[in-house]
């Protein structure tokens, strides 16, 4: 089995559990969405449960990359452009890695709260060092911009028409800008 049979499991497992959450997934549906046999996901998997956990595994790890990418890349110049730059990013990752996300928010198994964990604290921490303010509260900050940009990435990926991605992201920026910055 080559590397990208295996890789085309995993993509096809992420999906499935995303759609379906792990008990609604079954390896027949995720064999058949990969383009093999059940009998070759088991050869490599062995179980739906280890399954879940290298897809997991895999993507914690490329999800971390990602988040410590736009760490680092972030050159903002003032706190306006900052909190923009960070909301976006972080928009960006979430619905480029949703069906992730989606999983880790509602399927509470082993590993998922210490990764939400650091990324949060990560996040706060990144958001303290660029913007100082007395009143805020960082880890309920940085927590928000991660359920709100979730939410309008669930919506879109559901297809709710109430839900305008864009418009919607814009004005949790305006309301964040406003409230965040206008904090003494």
């Amino acid at each position: 089995m080559t590397d990208e049979t295996i890789q085309k499991i995993i993509d096809a497992a992420l999906k499935v559990f995303g759609e379906k959450g792990y008990k609604g997934a079954t390896t027949r549906i995720i064999a058949e969405k990969a383009g093999f046999s059940e009998l070759t996901l088991f050869r490599k998997f062995k179980t739906k449960e280890n399954l879940f956990d290298v897809a997991l595994t895999q993507n914690i790890i490329k999800f971390k990359d990602e988040f410590q990418s736009i760490m680092l890349e972030d050159k903002s110049e003032n706190p306006d452009e900052f909190l923009k730059s960070i909301i976006i990013d972080m928009a960006g990752i979430i619905d480029d890695n949703f069906e992730f996300i989606h999983i880790i928010n509602n399927e509470m198994r082993g590993s998922p709260e210490p990764f939400k964990k650091e990324i949060i604290k990560g996040l706060s921490e990144h958001i303290k060092k660029n913007i100082q303010k007395d009143k805020i509260d960082y880890d309920t900050f940085a927590l928000t911009i991660f359920m709100v940009t979730y939410g309008l990435s669930l919506g879109k990926n559901r297809g709710e028409t109430f839900i305008n991605y864009e418009e919607n992201l814009d004005g949790f920026i305006n309301n964040s800008l406003h409230c965040i910055l206008s904090t003494n």
